[in-house]
């Protein structure tokens, strides 16, 4: 019995949405857009789409060009830097003897 109740009660609840739904929104009160103005969106669409895919060719010609031309001519590989230089200076304290040797 609880499963008939359960099925009654959703039917109800459809039954009513659909009926507020209907009494929301009459036929008669939702906008009318002329067949021109549908038209004229639609042309307008229309060329943004093939404006869209011109521009999307350009750029994989601009990516493709650029791939090629870095195929060709790869940059050079950096050249090592010189090897650091050991320091030869002598540290001396107040008394003038070496206070640090930085010789190896």
């Amino acid at each position: 019995m609880s499963a008939y109740k359960l099925q009654l009660l959703c039917a109800v609840s459809v039954v009513a949405l659909a009926a507020v739904g209907v009494a929301v929104r009459p036929a008669s009160a939702q906008s009318t857009v002329s067949r021109d103005k549908v038209d004229a969106l639609e042309a307008q669409i229309n060329a943004l789409q093939q404006e869209l895919r011109d521009l999307k060719g350009k750029v994989n010609k601009a990516e493709q060009t650029a791939q090629k031309a870095y195929a060709a001519n790869p940059p050079s590989p950096k050249s090592p830097s010189p090897a650091p230089t050991a320091p030869t200076a002598v540290a001396q304290n107040d008394a003038g003897e070496p206070a640090v040797s930085l010789r190896h």
